[in-house]
Parts: C-alpha cells; structure tokens; sequence
C-alpha cells in the first residue's frame, strides 16, 4: 500500500508540470500587431498556428509559419466560433483573415 501511495505522487510530481504547462498554453493568446491572411508568413504566423493548435482549430504539426489554406480554415472555425464573422472572402467580410476584430478576439 505505501509503495502504491509513492509511485501515485511519484507519478504526480512528475506529471503535474505537463499539465499546467498545457493549460497556460491553451488559454495564451497570441499579441497581434499586424493583420494576417493567406500567404502571410513570420514568427505571429506561427504563434497563431500555436494559439490554434492548443484550442483544437489546428492540428499539432502544422505551426508551419506561412499562412496557408490550414490555417485560413482554423480563423474561419474561430470566427464562426466567436460571432465575429460567418461568410464572405477576406476581401470583402474579412472571413478567413485576422483583421482588427479577430484580433480582439484573440486579446480577450
């Protein structure tokens, strides 16, 4: 029964920070400073892949850093997701892009 007990908060111990790392990065919302659409490319690309990766809009192992047709998929679930915006194209409703609202979004 004691061995049980030490390898429980063995276990614990070494897991517990796997975890809480998990949750910090899941609720961590990349600083946009720029607006983001198809093609775009750089490190907030890939802070963003990361944000969506950690909320389920993006599959881990495509924080790519290029703003491809993955990532365009993962703001419009977002959008959807967040009412900020359902149709159009990001030319004419910014649907698929990360604009001035969906970046207000992503800082609440």
């Amino acid at each position: 029964m004691k061995e049980r007990l030490i390898i429980t908060l063995a276990l614990a111990f070494v897991l517990l920070p796997t975890f809480s790392n998990a949750a910090t990065v899941a609720t961590a919302c990349p600083n946009l400073t720029r607006n983001l659409t198809f093609g775009s490319r750089g490190n907030d690309v890939v802070q963003l892949q990361n944000f969506f990766i950690a909320q389920n809009h993006l599959a881990t192992g495509n924080a790519t850093s290029y703003y491809g047709r993955l990532t365009e998929t993962a703001v419009k679930s977002f959008q959807r997701k967040n009412n900020i915006v359902s149709s159009g194209t990001p030319a004419t409703t910014g649907y698929g892009a990360v604009g001035p609202r969906t970046r207000a979004k992503l800082a609440t």
